[in-house]
């Protein structure tokens, strides 16, 4: 969206840098996202801390999760 009003307005130099970094940022997350999702503990003895939004469903087994029955 930064880079849309950047170039509307004319080619502002500082809204196209924001949607730069805005674009780097979302990029960062994206690949974070990407490789927690592998990196479980299913197949992987490397986890990545997730967040879980407030209303999220709980109970909900992780994909990778291991249970322990007795």
């Amino acid at each position: 969206m930064c880079l849309a009003i950047g170039y509307y307005l004319g080619q502002q130099v500082h809204w196209l840098k924001a949607g730069g970094w805005f674009g780097l940022l979302t990029a960062l997350f994206a690949w974070y996202n990407a490789v927690a999702a592998l990196w479980n503990p299913g197949n992987s003895f490397i986890k990545l801390p997730l967040g879980t939004f407030p209303w999220a469903e709980k109970g909900h087994a992780h994909v990778g999760k291991k249970t322990h029955n007795t």
